[in-house]
């Protein structure tokens, strides 16, 4: 139960610093879904953001490159 918890907590983490990064980057979810090879429906982008799932690691990449920021920003904790 703790891992879920934990993996869940991680998820809204990486969820968060999508959205905000895209918006940052003045991009919709479907332009971020297009940057994304194998990604090719907004429905995707939307549930990595409210932290549904968890994108895969080369998903990671792909966003941190389509993003202009280090696979490292994803997983960065933001002061309330």
């Amino acid at each position: 139960m703790a891992a879920s918890s934990a993996t869940g907590r991680l998820a809204a983490i990486i969820g968060t610093n999508i959205r905000s990064r895209r918006e940052a980057a003045g991009l919709t979810q479907r332009e971020l879904a297009q940057r994304l090879e194998g990604v090719d429906t907004t429905m995707t982008v939307s549930r990595w953001e409210r932290g549904a799932h968890a994108p895969s690691g080369e998903n990671l990449e792909a966003l941190a490159d389509a993003l202009g920021i280090e696979v490292a920003d994803l997983y960065r904790e933001r002061a309330a």
